[in-house]
């Protein structure tokens, strides 16, 4: 092999590595932008809902006693009292042993919507009080929903 054709080999790669290398960099970077538009546009939009009023009829539900490694759900309801559409921005449980589930994220006047935790006790024996904020358009703009189980061994 010739030292020109050698060179001429790096010098090849060399280009093809450095466009593929800021072509990823430039890629994520329109990925990151593009995230923190839509969270901007997501906020500004949850900012100018107008507030509307919900009642929930249970803030605390029991579960009954079940055994280590089954999964259970705590269902709430959540009833539009307001005149306004109320939107559910989000729902955050405190444990990632705990999903969540909303029915509707939007709910209109006069209407009621669910949410449900879902908890797999694998590894929960015992007694355990789990709960999930959930943030909405409404004057008290974060709820505490929470639900406590016996897991047994």
């Amino acid at each position: 092999m010739s030292r020109k054709f050698v060179w001429v080999s790096v010098g090849l790669i060399a280009v093809v590595w450095s466009f593929f290398f800021f072509w990823k960099l430039i890629s994520k970077k329109d990925d990151v932008v593009t995230k923190l538009e839509s969270r901007v546009v997501e906020d500004t939009f949850c900012k100018q809902l107008p507030l509307t009023e919900v009642r929930i009829k249970n803030k605390v539900v029991k579960l009954n006693a079940v055994r280590t490694g089954e999964k259970v759900t705590a269902r709430y309801v959540l009833y539009n009292t307001g005149n306004n559409p109320l939107f559910i921005e989000y729902v955050n449980p405190d444990c990632s042993c705990t999903g969540y589930e909303v029915s509707d994220s939007i709910t209109f006047p006069g209407d009621s919507l669910q949410i449900m935790l879902k908890f797999d006790t694998t590894g929960k024996a015992g007694i355990n009080f789990m709960s999930a904020v959930v943030k909405a358009n409404t004057s008290t703009a974060l709820y505490k929903l929470s639900f406590v189980i016996d897991v047994l061994e």
